[in-house]
């Protein structure tokens, strides 16, 4: 790797040996990380090659590889400032537009006694513990040039169990919390990973973060659309409908007013709330446990809680998702391209050792970088699908509309196709013959549209 080229930081070196035929060989090998502007659907392919000592004859000080994880708590880039506090908790700075958000990441839990799995039984006496007077203990776990990380550890003491469906029992069990932030270089958002080794019962576990945002909506996204929902609580009367606070969500939820936002990106985590609170406090559900086993057996006997306690989520639980601060509304933020680039990270893939010769048949066939599919306006036309289609004979691509208005959606591929036709979703019937000419298709869409083009050999 040529470093004048690429910015590159090498971060683990091993010895390991392997066997070759009937000899053994020991190798070393290395684990880097490097800055790289990747095509979107697509690739770019590297070569490792050794060089000689670059030798620098008159060292001048300066910034440029100033590590991201520092000193006491600090990890800075580009964009974003984090300053983690002695309770665990951090304060988060958006160096663009100059707001600070304090508090973010403390716990809140609660009881839940509820027998069904999808419905959240109130307690009448709910006592609400919190992990904002704890003392945590803060490792840096990596500081370099391209990425700094930082572990968090609590001990969150809580209530070992319900006593009946009132109150919480006197007993309490400490509840393991680890957490890593991750701030990388050119980044925009703080990634998370929370570890928790749940020893309690009949509780709910939130992650916190207050906003301070002056609005009483929050943008959520859902299948193929994103609302916009008010959150503050409705007088249902004597309705048997109730009031829900939890509320769905797909990838990421956003609280903006009319100059900035704060996003939360996850993977795989489906329940959100906003709190009418001053701060405006966004949770996120890391777990809920109730006390059923299958729903037809809901008045369950003291014997079988103890026999069935697998609904409790006892053990240890992992949970990723992120935190992004942004100027204007959860459009101008680029949100939508944030969580999607959170939810399918880059794989890196080792190939062989002469694709950059010139007699390579695999250089022949491959170009040293390349999309296979580009869709634009980027970040208005999202990708939901790109799959073989049902029938096996085809690829399917299904796109949809993030707007509010007609637009047209310009798809441009390198993959062999020779026709593209817009079908239904259940990929039974032509809805429109497209024009497809040198690898670019173009498709009408109607405001909030999901279109599903297939493309044939």
């Amino acid at each position: 790797m040529y470093p004048d080229l690429f910015d590159v930081q090498a971060l683990e070196i091993g010895m390991e040996t392997i066997e070759s035929g009937s000899s053994k060989i020991d190798v070393k090998r290395h684990r880097i990380l490097m800055s790289v502007d990747l095509p979107p659907m697509g690739y770019q392919s590297f070569v490792i090659r050794k060089r000689a000592p670059r030798y620098v004859f008159d060292p001048q000080p300066g910034k440029e590889n100033r590590d991201i994880a520092q000193p006491g708590g600090i990890m800075e880039n580009e964009f974003l400032r984090i300053d983690i506090k002695s309770n665990g908790t951090f304060t988060l700075t958006d160096k663009q537009n100059g707001r600070v958000f304090e508090k973010l990441h403390y716990f809140d839990d609660r009881i839940s006694t509820s027998v069904w799995p999808h419905l959240d039984s109130p307690a009448i006496r709910n006592q609400c513990v919190t992990s904002l007077g704890l003392n945590a203990i803060i490792t840096m776990d990596e500081a370099n040039s391209q990425r700094g990380v930082y572990r968090i550890d609590i001990n969150m003491p809580v209530p070992k169990e319900a006593a009946g469906d009132w109150y919480r029992s006197t007993e309490n069990v400490d509840i393991p919390i680890t957490t890593w932030l991750t701030l990388e270089k050119g980044a925009h958002r703080v990634d998370i990973r929370t570890k928790i080794d749940n020893r309690a019962k009949d509780h709910r576990l939130f992650v916190m973060f207050p906003t301070c945002m002056k609005t009483d909506h929050v943008s959520v996204e859902t299948p193929f659309m994103v609302e916009h929902r008010n959150f503050l609580a409705k007088d249902i009367g004597d309705n048997t409908e109730c009031d829900y606070r939890f509320q769905p969500m797909h990838n990421f939820i956003d609280m903006a007013d009319e100059k900035s936002g704060l996003a939360i990106l996850n993977k795989g985590m489906r329940e959100y709330a906003v709190w009418d609170d001053p701060s405006r406090t966004v949770s996120l559900t890391l777990l809920r446990s109730y006390r059923a086993y299958i729903n037809a057996n809901t008045d369950m006997t003291p014997e079988e809680f103890e026999k069935y306690p697998g609904t409790y989520s006892l053990g240890i639980l992992e949970f990723d998702y992120s935190i992004c601060p942004h100027s204007g509304d959860w459009r101008e933020g680029k949100v939508m391209l944030e969580a999607y680039d959170f939810k399918t990270p880059v794989r890196a893939i080792q190939g062989p050792g002469n694709v950059d010769m010139p007699h390579s048949d695999i250089a022949k066939k491959l170009p040293p970088t390349q999309s296979f599919v580009t869709i634009e306006p980027e970040g208005k036309v999202m990708l939901s699908a790109l799959c073989q289609s049902e029938d096996g004979k085809a690829t399917v691509l299904r796109i949809w509309n993030t707007t509010d208005e007609p637009i047209s959606a310009n798809i441009k591929t390198t993959l062999p196709f020779k026709s593209a036709t817009k079908v239904n979703m259940a990929e039974l019937e032509i809805v429109e013959k497209l024009k497809f000419s040198n690898g670019v298709v173009t498709v009408p869409m109607r405001k909030a549209e999901i279109a599903t083009i297939r493309f044939s050999n």
